[in-house]
């Protein structure tokens, strides 16, 4: 899970979790801030209780050596 990930492939625009707005909400997918990670990602948990977060498509894992990775996803979501 992430706070951050990026909008574009070149990863040169941030977008932050918390800040995604409904215009933003129906993007396709996200990429990892490990700039060698290969994983796309996508916003989860709008919920009160979790602040949302960027986690890893299965269609499109992290590499093994991804510091993202290891960061893992929260509990309760």
């Amino acid at each position: 899970m992430s706070s951050y990930a990026y909008k574009d492939y070149n990863r040169e625009k941030i977008i932050y979790a918390n800040q995604v707005n409904v215009n933003e909400i129906n993007h396709k997918y996200y990429f990892c801030p490990n700039k060698q990670c290969t994983a796309k990602m996508t916003l989860c948990s709008r919920k009160v209780m979790v602040p949302p977060y960027f986690a890893a498509l299965p269609s499109h894992p992290h590499i093994d050596s991804c510091f993202i990775k290891s960061i893992g996803t929260p509990k309760n979501s």
